[in-house]
């Protein structure tokens, strides 16, 4: 997804994923069509986040007034300890914090969401996410990128905060669920 805030607009392409890989594999297919369209910003998400697409116009103004290159969506508290299974919002708040802690360190702001998955970056800095520079496959090739850009490269990275509203669906079949906790502990042990 691109979206354009000087002139409003915002272009969303779904397309099969044809580049080999799971989820890195499909953020590298996605993000090099998304330059071959010279949009201001690129903007990714899971399908299942739907009401993202709302979130990005604000998000893509946000990034060009402040003169920012990259944005990370972070979620109001309420809405995600309602909205998503409960094992999956306190794994994810425990691995927030951790990872603040350590970004802290090397001059990050307090308050990313590392584990959202959304995430929004000018154009200029697409060869980061691209393949380029990492080749994650999983939930990583959202964030080593990032990391990567800020770091090495300079890039100015800002969290914004958005009432998220998650479908019930995911928390309807996975809360209480031995089998989505130990995904969970899986994606805690990746990090770690």
């Amino acid at each position: 997804e691109g979206t354009s805030p000087k002139n409003g607009r915002v272009h969303v392409k779904v397309v099969s994923q044809t580049y080999s890989g799971k989820k890195g594999g499909a953020l590298r297919q996605g993000i090099k069509l998304a330059m071959e369209e010279q949009v201001d910003i690129i903007a990714f998400q899971e399908p299942e986040k739907v009401d993202m697409i709302s979130k990005w116009p604000t998000i893509g103004e946000k990034i060009l007034k402040e003169q920012v290159d990259i944005c990370a969506p972070r979620r109001a508290d309420d809405s995600f300890r309602a909205l998503y299974p409960i094992e999956q919002y306190h794994s994810e708040k425990f691995a927030n914090l951790h990872l603040n802690a350590l970004a802290n360190k090397v001059g990050f702001e307090n308050n990313i969401d590392w584990t959202i998955g959304p995430l929004a970056f000018r154009l200029s800095w697409a060869h980061c996410w691209s393949g380029d520079l990492y080749e994650g496959d999983l939930w990583d090739m959202q964030l080593v990128p990032m990391i990567y850009a800020q770091r090495w490269l300079g890039a100015k990275v800002i969290s914004h905060e958005v009432d998220f509203k998650l479908s019930s669906t995911m928390k309807e079949e996975e809360e209480g669920l031995a089998k989505w906790s130990e995904k969970r502990l899986f994606q805690l042990n990746f990090l770690f």
